[in-house]
């Protein structure tokens, strides 16, 4: 059986992410979440992650709109995101 070409990240998500955050500095880090991924997801990462901001957005296609769009915006704003700003899309 020959190894996977990408790294597993699901099975040691705390690894992965201590060695992707050893190699790198981000301004800011945001966690883009829905109240789903935030229920499930996000608990499972949380502690891996530098100091963050999670910005949640409702579910569904019905939201993936211009509204929501401006939604995320203004937290990045707030956050004082720049270019050396990492966001987590989680879902």
């Amino acid at each position: 059986m020959q190894p996977h070409p990408f790294p597993l990240v699901s099975v040691h998500i705390h690894e992965s992410m201590a060695q992707f955050f050893a190699k790198r500095a981000f301004s800011q880090c945001v966690v883009l979440v829905d109240d789903q991924t935030r229920q499930h997801c996000y608990p499972k990462i949380a502690a891996a992650l530098p100091n963050h901001r999670v910005v949640e957005v409702p579910q569904g296609e019905a939201y993936k709109t211009l509204d929501t769009c401006q939604h995320i915006w203004q937290a990045l704003t707030e956050a004082e995101c720049d270019r050396s700003s990492l966001l987590i899309n989680l879902g």
